[in-house]
């Protein structure tokens, strides 16, 4: 696969603008359904959908370039505050602070490419589909059927992100709410402000729970998905 974007690496390996914002292009051209053999609504509504597709797919590799851009002062910031807390010039909460953006963003990204693996696998099926249904005598049944494992393949890394990400913010608001209940009472922090990290806190965690079941019933989906196709190109 063509990709222009280089993934992040190491920690702290040094990243750069002119790294990260090349011109996105996808490994394969479009098909037209005026260019086939037959031409019919399914075709139509196939040709439609690769396209749909293709423009969401170049909408997320923007996004995921913007957000390795984003990345480069956080990752220096965090690699700064480790070293600032291990000589205890900053705080634990500034140090957790700094930490918990880094780990989001690269959370994000994370999330992202696998939402980019969707795009290319929804475009890539809608593509090889117009290509079957509009000629005679073309079988390519067993194409289509490795891009549909691929987006499902896709969806389950995004769940597992999206549930690691959860799981992030989760532990940073907990961290602050115990943090800070002794605050509440000595230094008379805003009780606004000590609810609302309770709420992100419980919010995260149903979020951590709900996440947890869809990755389930993804894995239940992709492992029926892989005896279906083992069953169906055996018996063909």
């Amino acid at each position: 696969m063509k990709y222009f974007i280089l993934g992040l690496g190491l920690a702290f390996a040094p990243l750069h603008a002119d790294q990260i914002i090349r011109h996105p292009e996808l490994p394969f051209e479009p098909a037209f359904a005026a260019d086939q053999q037959n031409v019919t609504f399914d075709s139509l509504y196939q040709e439609v959908f690769q396209f749909q597709s293709m423009s969401n797919w170049y909408g997320v590799a923007g996004q995921i370039s913007a957000k390795q851009l984003e990345g480069i002062p956080l990752a220096r910031e965090y690699k700064h505050a480790q070293v600032l807390f291990k000589k205890h010039t900053i705080s634990a909460s500034k140090f957790e602070r700094v930490k918990y953006n880094y780990e989001m963003n690269l959370n994000q990204v994370k999330s992202l490419k696998a939402q980019l693996a969707i795009a290319e696998a929804y475009a890539q099926m809608s593509r090889l589909s117009l290509i079957q249904n509009g000629n005679d005598n073309m079988d390519l049944r067993k194409s289509i059927a490795e891009a549909i494992k691929k987006s499902e393949e896709g969806r389950l890394e995004n769940l597992k992100a999206s549930v690691e990400g959860a799981i992030l913010t989760r532990d940073y608001y907990r961290n602050l709410v115990e943090r800070y209940k002794k605050l509440h009472k000595s230094l008379d922090l805003p009780t606004e402000e000590f609810d609302r990290m309770r709420a992100r806190a419980l919010e995260a965690a149903v979020s951590v729970g709900t996440i947890q079941s869809q990755i389930s019933v993804s894995e239940s989906a992709l492992e029926g998905l892989n005896r279906t196709l083992e069953r169906l190109f055996k018996e063909n």
